[in-house]
């Protein structure tokens, strides 16, 4: 669990939370602490008679967003102390906004379009991972079959046909249709094919390839 999201949950006990230090937070990064802790406050609000599918859907999008804003504030080098106080003000600041029927600082309607573009770019994430380890035991068969070492290669060409089925789903989950499918599935054969033979480190680790197809 990111640093944030536990200090969101303890942040409404806090009455009087220490001041962050100075920090500019970018406008992108603001929205999505903003609507992240919205959603984690709506999704706990008896008040809102959420069912469980619905407090469920609204807890896992506001923890997307928080998690998005939590990575790009540790990229800057941001602290945990500092993280976790940039929660419990963003949790306050929306709470009493909810609470007195004031301006939140953000459109709501925003907050769907952040979650909406980060599913999408954690499912295409998804297939990268997929297509790329799937390619990769495909290749490593095929060198495996050239160095004489059947069983190897049938083990290896079986996992890889698994886990590039599973990226054919997640595909068409995303909406690609059949020639962006082919397509994609041609251009990772090749690239990493093309790496496998000379050497090359692919993007995933074996063990995180491996750990896929369990």
């Amino acid at each position: 669990m990111k640093t944030i999201l536990p200090a969101l949950l303890l942040s409404t006990a806090l009455a009087f939370p220490q001041p962050a230090q100075a920090l500019e937070i970018h406008a992108d990064t603001e929205l999505q602490l903003l609507c992240g802790v919205g959603y984690l406050l709506v999704s706990a609000d008896p008040a809102m008679e959420n069912t469980k599918q619905e407090e469920a859907r609204l807890r896992q999008m506001g923890e997307i967003l928080l998690n998005l804003a939590d990575d790009t504030l540790a990229a800057q080098n941001v602290s945990t102390a500092e993280r976790e106080e940039i929660g419990r003000r963003y949790t306050l600041q929306v709470d009493a906004a909810f609470d007195n029927n004031t301006e939140l600082g953000f459109d709501p309607d925003q907050c769907a379009v952040l979650v909406a573009d980060a599913e999408a770019a954690a499912l295409d994430a998804e297939i990268d991972k997929y297509m790329t380890c799937g390619a990769g035991f495909l290749a490593t068969a095929s060198v495996s079959q050239d160095a004489g070492d059947s069983d190897t290669a049938a083990k290896l060409e079986a996992l890889g046909e698994q886990l590039a089925n599973y990226a054919e789903d997640l595909m068409m989950e995303a909406g690609y249709g059949d020639d962006a499918r082919f397509q994609i599935g041609q251009l990772y054969g090749e690239s990493i094919g093309a790496k496998v033979q000379a050497g090359e480190d692919l993007n995933y680790d074996w063990d995180t390839c491996a750990a896929l197809g369990t």
